[in-house]
């Protein structure tokens, strides 16, 4: 590993620093070897203190994240190409969205019918 910090400096005879390209002299598969090797340390280190080093709920937070956006995008991409002589703005798409999603979140019946788009946002 290379370190670029100043106490490191005693340890090499020439004034040169160490620099990254010492890294190209390391085959893929060492390279491989030394980051698995740095995965199974963490992972034990994890274990004798008591820490499951493998819960990440910020990963799991952001693959849901990233299900609501791809979710969103699919039903964008649905709607435009079911209204292809049409042009939208974004406000336009976001207001369309919105009510399918009232809609289809609570029905309209004769008691309640569907808020216009003043009552939705505001």
């Amino acid at each position: 590993m290379v370190f670029y910090l100043e106490p490191a400096k005693p340890f090499f005879k020439t004034d040169v620093p160490p620099s990254p390209s010492h890294l190209n002299k390391f085959p893929p598969q060492t390279l491989g070897a030394l980051i698995a090797l740095f995965e199974r340390a963490v992972g034990l280190y994890a274990s004798l203190v008591g820490i499951n080093a493998y819960h990440q709920p910020g990963v799991e937070a952001g693959k849901q994240a990233a299900g609501d956006v791809i979710e969103l995008a699919l039903k964008i991409q649905h709607h435009l190409r079911s209204h292809p002589e049409q042009k939208f703005t974004a406000t336009e798409l976001s207001d369309i969205l919105q009510k399918q999603t009232y809609r289809n979140n609570f029905p309209a019946t004769d008691n309640f019918p569907l808020p216009n788009a003043s009552t939705i946002n505001g």
